[in-house]
């Protein structure tokens, strides 16, 4: 009986004209997430109060009708101002970049002003840095947002950085923190991969 020999796979060395980083790249993903956030605070508010009191009102009381009516049609309102985010994360070196992009938006607003050695350096005035600080956070917030979609269906694909800081000056409090929870989570979530690749990979021989 004749033994036949595997044909040898085929070896492709990695040089630097068959091998380039940006291969690494192609089809990186960054972790992704849903959040969903609602508008209508004082609506929310009522809804709360209308149910702390149906947990203390008695079966056969006339009035529990009249609260879980009450309470439907504010389930209904908070319901209506209801917004769903599609998240992002976004590498490190995208948020350093803004950084060089506020700043350029705000280079026309800096004083020249003259430190105590002498020298001479252009800084934001104080008047101005509450509007930088604004527009950075938006900026920062709009790179991680790829899509919203309203209570009625209509969508945003990647709003900009001004529908953003609206956004940040309207939403109630509690649910621009619930939003912002949700884009910390992503950077957490990528850099915990990273460095459970990098220990794998150092604890290999």
């Amino acid at each position: 009986m004749t033994e036949t020999t595997a044909p040898e796979e085929d070896h492709n060395p990695l040089t630097p004209e068959t091998f380039s980083f940006f291969d690494v790249f192609e089809g990186l993903e960054h972790p992704t997430d849903t959040v969903t956030i609602f508008m209508n605070e004082k609506a929310q508010y009522d809804l709360n109060k209308r149910l702390n009191e149906i947990g203390r009102t008695a079966e056969g009381d006339g009035k529990l009708d009249e609260l879980a009516a009450a309470a439907a049609k504010l389930h209904d309102k908070v319901e209506a101002s209801r917004h769903t985010f599609d998240i992002t994360g976004v590498d490190d070196d995208t948020i350093t970049d803004l950084r060089d992009v506020a700043e350029a938006a705000f280079e026309d607003r800096k004083k020249q002003i003259k430190r105590a050695d002498g020298t001479l350096i252009k800084q934001l005035p104080e008047s101005e840095q509450l509007a930088y600080a604004r527009y950075f956070n938006a900026l920062v917030m709009s790179v991680h947002i790829t899509r919203v979609e309203d209570a009625r269906g209509r969508v945003m694909v990647a709003p900009g950085v001004d529908e953003v800081a609206i956004l940040l000056d309207k939403a109630p409090t509690s649910q621009k923190a619930k939003l912002q929870s949700a884009i910390n989570d992503l950077r957490v979530r990528a850099t915990d991969f990273e460095s459970s690749v990098d220990a794998d990979f150092l604890a290999k021989p």
